[in-house]
């Protein structure tokens, strides 16, 4: 009887062979070197790979802090002050969807732009540069204000 281990051995095994022959079939089919180079190294590391940590890792929970994070109504990230925006924004733990939302919902950038921002650093850029903006505004309104009296 084999166990449920062996038998995902077994499986990895045989995906193995199959992504070998893959392989072989672009050698055949003269793919590019740098292609062929790739999948072998691929290959290479799977094959270097202890089959149960694969299964183990495979079979491990993915990351609970990324899907258990909690992001606030857009109408409470829309009332944050700018100190509180600015203080999430400079949070290294702060998640990519939480600055999504500060910067959709308190500084209304559309939601279809946040795909330009490849990464974390430039989507905390944005917001940094709204927060600027929205201070320079306050500061040109109070001046404003001051020079009416």
């Amino acid at each position: 009887m084999t166990t449920k281990n062996e038998g995902a051995e077994t499986a990895y095994q045989k995906a193995l062979r199959i992504l070998d022959a893959y392989r072989r079939s672009l050698v055949h089919a003269d793919a590019s070197d740098d292609i062929l180079r790739a999948y072998s190294a691929i290959l290479r590391h799977l094959r270097s790979e202890k089959v149960e940590q694969a299964i183990e890792r495979d079979a491990a929970p993915k990351n609970a802090s990324a899907t258990s994070v909690v992001i606030p109504p857009h109408e409470t990230v829309a009332k944050l002050t700018l100190e509180e925006v600015e203080r999430l924004a400079n949070d290294e733990n702060s998640p990519r969807k939480l600055l999504e939302a500060l910067a959709v919902a308190r500084f209304g950038v559309p939601k279809g732009s946040l795909r330009s921002f490849s990464n974390i650093a430039s989507l905390k850029e944005r917001i940094f540069t709204h927060i600027q903006n929205e201070r320079t505004h306050q500061t040109i309104s109070s001046v404003a204000r001051e020079q009416k009296r």
